[in-house]
């Protein structure tokens, strides 16, 4: 799991303590990485993994086997493969390497470049980084203004319901005042008056229920996809 501040931590510790040993298991250190890794899901987590090497004497194992291993792994790591000072034998296997993984593979000859390499990394982390957080606040501040929204529309419709029952209500009292209409006949109309404001209440606050449902679910949706977006390419 790596993010902007991790990695630069991380990086800078590495380069620290680099040097190149003459012998290159990197079969056992993809294992070893897909095992230590293995922990942080890669819907949830930005993996990102550095393999540096000279390309030379694979000693045992079958990397592009465990490149393969950990590319379809739960892990889904983002891969990146650097040949430190290696020849055109050593060019062609950690190439199959980066492939086998879905990576990035690239040649340095010197650590000044290797840093630079390792800058780049941290660059993009940090970019998507700030993508992730600016296009969160849009939907966030697009959920704010779609509830003020909602809020008014709510009170809208409470008081236009208000001002129905209300004027019905006086239109009966005049009317009856005036002897215009029966008893009875104001009975039911009042009666109709009450169930056609109360079905008003329950539709409303159906459809006020629906819209607010409505948004959480694209709000929701929309911040599974920038996050989605945002760990594809930390």
């Amino acid at each position: 799991m790596t993010s902007s501040h991790t990695m630069m931590t991380s990086i800078d510790d590495a380069l620290e303590t680099f040097e190149p040993s003459g012998w290159t298991p990197l079969a056992k250190a993809i294992q070893d990485a897909t095992k230590d890794l293995s922990a942080f899901h890669g819907e949830s987590n930005t993996n990102i993994l550095f393999i540096v090497s000279d390309g030379k004497g694979m000693c045992g194992g079958n990397p592009v086997k465990a490149a393969k291993e950990i590319r379809d792994s739960n892990i889904q790591p983002i891969v990146n493969v650097i040949g430190f000072d290696v020849d055109k034998e050593g060019e062609a296997q950690l190439n199959e390497i980066a492939k086998a993984a879905n990576g990035t593979f690239a040649l340095v000859q010197h650590e000044e470049a290797l840093e630079e390499q390792f800058e780049k990394a941290r660059e993009i982390a940090e970019k998507w980084a700030g993508w992730k957080s600016e296009s969160i606040q849009y939907i966030r501040d697009a959920k704010s203004k779609a509830t003020v929204l909602l809020r008014a529309y709510g009170s809208e419709t409470v008081d236009k319901n208000r001002r129905f029952r209300s004027n019905v209500k006086f239109a009966l009292s005049y009317l009856s005042e005036k002897n215009d209409m029966d008893f009875g006949l104001s009975a039911d109309l009042s009666g109709m008056r009450r169930d056609w404001s109360s079905r008003a209440g329950d539709i409303e606050d159906n459809v006020t229920s629906s819209f607010y449902d409505q948004r959480d679910r694209i709000f929701d949706q929309m911040r599974e996809k920038i996050e989605s977006k945002a760990e594809q390419n930390e």
